[in-house]
Order: C-alpha cells, then structure tokens, then sequence
C-alpha cells in the first residue's frame, strides 16, 4: 500500500496511480506458472485449440515461449495420437533448462498425411509432424532418428468386418493374402509397402472413410498398428480383430521438422534420448494406454507373421 501525505496534488495522484499499475504488473509475471514442462496457466502445458490462440492477453512468459505447432488430428485416431503427443511434450520438458519454455499449440484445418507435409515445408502453420519415415520422406522434411514407438507401426493385425473370421482362417502365407483386398490411405507409405509384395490395396484419402468403406465391403481388411487396434475397434463396434494373422516389415515412426530447424531439431532429439538415458522414455511406453502390454492384448504369440520388405527403406530392422 503505497502513502502519501494528505492532502495530495493532482501531479502527485498521477503518478501513485502509475506506480500502483506497475507494481500489479510485476506481481502478475511473478505469478505466472512456469513447469518444467513449458507454460502453465491457461494451457497448463497441454495442447491449445485453434490458430495462435493464447498469443493474446498471455504473460510475459508464456509469450517468450517456444511455439510447437502441430496438426489437427481425426476422431478416430485421437487416442493412439495421443501417444505422441505425450511423447513430445517429454522430450520438450526434458530440455526446458537448456532450451527454454514451450507451448504447443493445434492449428490449420484437418488434412491428409500428403498436405500436412506441404504445409511443414512451407512453414505455414505446422512446426512438427510424426510418421512412418521412408527414403522419400527423409529428402524433403527433416527426420529426428529416435524411434518413437519400438516397431509397433510394421507389426500390423487386421480390422475385419464382424462374421468373416472364417475368410482368413485359411490364409497362412503372403501367397494367400494377395488374394483378398486392403484398404489403406492413398499417401501412407504402408500403402507402398503392400503393393510391393504384391498385395492389392484400395486406397482413400480420408483416413476416416476407410471404416465406412471396409463395413460397406469396398476391401477386406484394414492392417493397423498394434497401437491403433483397440481405440479403433471401439469407435467402430460393428468392426472386428482378425485372430490368427499379422504383418510384419520395417517401419520406424519418427518426429519430422521443416528442413533447416535445426534448433527444434536438436531440442527434439536431445530430449528424447536423455528420456532414454533416464528410463522416462521405457517408463512412458510401458505405461500408456495404447502401448502397455500391447502385445498380450492382441496375442500376438498366437498369430501367425507375415515378413513383408519394405523396398522404401535402406535398412529394414522390424524392431525400430
């Protein structure tokens, strides 16, 4: 509480009332919650909703905050993207004391793989993609070479329509398989993967119309990641596991970043491997919903596996 002797000059109650404006600001940045994860406050290091909202009316820390921005992302894929996302927030936290807070932040309109990785390139409104890489990948956006999720991404079960088990109880080798159909979105490289071991794909640019396409009978199956399945299958009660087989090929999820951030690039990576030098990384695994005992909840140990190559990669190492 500020004093001044009575009675006070006009001058003089200017400029308490400015001093009084001041030491309230100052107390309001003092205030601001800071993690050790990035911003806290409105966001309180989770994800914002809508372009460049929380630049308005944010403290001082908050907007000398690193923006991340990332894609919209599909209903049906909410929650094994969920997965990443906590993974980049862990490496964004791990690397707050030498790089700084962070917030990240959804912008843009929902899209395919295909324009998302336009809209990287050409910085408009996307810092930070994860996907399967491939050779084509790597030349035009930045890889960050830590896998993110240990191969689950090449070791793929089948959603079926519900009554047709009995369709793949037969089928024990690719030479089978390429009888029937799958379904896959048209820019995924897995798409790529199938038709080069021969198997016929029918593709769609929405990631959420090849539900209602498999239901319909336009294709077979649908492979997914073993991390996917289940988030998927409840969403789409009228969908079932395949029981008996699943593919296997090399298929490494990776960060990307524009070509030449090379300082979210390196912040991204520093993160991730001191997560693994920690056990943060193995703890954050083995404990996520969409990854934990991932392997027993699809028995995997009854199925029968299907080696595919994948011509897209150098290297073909199941288990990146």
């Amino acid at each position: 509480m500020l004093n001044f002797p009575e009675p006070l000059s006009t001058y003089q109650s200017q400029i308490a009332t400015l001093l009084c404006v001041f030491l309230f600001g100052l107390s309001a940045v003092s205030n601001a919650e800071v993690q050790e994860g990035g911003v806290l406050g409105q966001d309180r290091g989770q994800v914002m909703q809508g372009p460049r909202q929380g630049l308005r009316g944010t403290s001082r820390a908050e907007s000398s905050a690193t923006l991340v921005r990332i894609t919209q992302q599909n209903q049906s894929s909410a929650e094994h993207v969920g997965y990443f996302l906590g993974l980049l927030h862990l490496a964004l936290q791990k690397t707050v004391e030498s790089h700084g807070p962070y917030r990240v932040e959804k912008t843009g309109v929902l899209s395919s793989q295909a324009r998302n990785i336009a809209r990287l390139n050409r910085g408009e409104d996307v810092d930070v993609l994860w996907s399967m890489t491939s050779n084509e990948r790597e030349e035009v956006m930045q890889a960050i070479e830590f896998p993110l999720i240990k191969g689950l991404m090449g070791q793929r079960v089948f959603l079926i329509r519900e009554g047709e088990q009995a369709r793949f109880d037969g089928k024990h080798d690719l030479d089978s398989l390429q009888r029937l159909q799958a379904g896959q979105g048209s820019h995924w490289p897995d798409t790529e993967v199938l038709r080069a071991n021969k198997i016929p794909v029918i593709t769609s640019t929405n990631y959420e119309l090849l539900f209602p396409m498999l239901k319909g009978g336009r294709f077979d199956y649908f492979p997914r990641g073993l991390h996917e399945v289940d988030s998927e299958l409840a969403l789409h009660p009228k969908l079932a596991l395949e029981k008996s087989l699943m593919l296997e090929y090399s298929a490494p999820m990776y960060f990307f970043v524009r070509p030449g951030n090379d300082r979210l690039a390196g912040r991204l990576l520093e993160g991730l491997q001191r997560a693994q030098k920690d056990g943060s990384f193995d703890r954050y695994f083995d404990s996520h919903p969409v990854t934990a005992q991932v392997f027993e909840r699809v028995e995997r140990s009854q199925r029968r596996v299907i080696h595919l190559r994948n011509p897209l990669l150098e290297q073909q190492d199941y288990y990146q």
